[in-house]
């Protein structure tokens, strides 16, 4: 088994993403209020795991991914979505974007899972209760926040 296969994160992101309103609901999130989907993922799959988010240790996180998003996903994630805007003429095109575009957003949350060792557990709390708060340091609107809330309903 690869360590890519042993990420209890991405094997929770893969099956909670699939649940009704899920990707649309992260989708407008990274679209419409630029909050990354692993982040709002990440932190509500810690909250599960019992670990707490602190501010200083979300924003070394986001700082740390900043270079990546910038620099390797946000520019294939325009590619991807403007070969789709132009109807390119070969869609396997668009799906080997899309597949790239996947397998960087898996190395993401490769690196976000190795981060959430470093997590202190908070045993003591309910676990929706801390995918909520670690939820709220990373979306800080009313806006944001309202969207946040359907995904924990649905995260249950």
């Amino acid at each position: 088994m690869s360590k890519a296969d042993k990420n209890l994160f991405w094997q929770f992101s893969l099956e909670f993403y699939t649940r009704p309103a899920v990707a649309d609901l992260c989708l407008q999130l990274q679209d419409d209020h630029q909050r990354q989907v692993n982040i709002v993922l990440w932190c509500l799959w810690l909250g599960q795991q019992g670990k707490a988010l602190d501010k200083s240790g979300l924003a070394r996180t986001l700082e740390t991914l900043q270079s990546w998003q910038l620099d390797v996903i946000g520019p294939l994630r325009h590619v991807r979505r403007t070969l789709k805007r132009h109807g390119l003429s070969n869609p396997a095109i668009y799906r080997q974007a899309k597949q790239l575009e996947l397998e960087l957003e898996k190395q993401e949350q490769g690196l976000l899972f190795e981060l959430s060792f470093g997590l202190l557990d908070s045993p003591a709390r309910p676990k929706l209760a801390l995918a909520q708060e670690n939820l709220h340091l990373h979306l800080v609107t009313a806006e944001q926040r309202l969207l946040g809330e359907r995904l924990l309903v649905i995260l249950g």
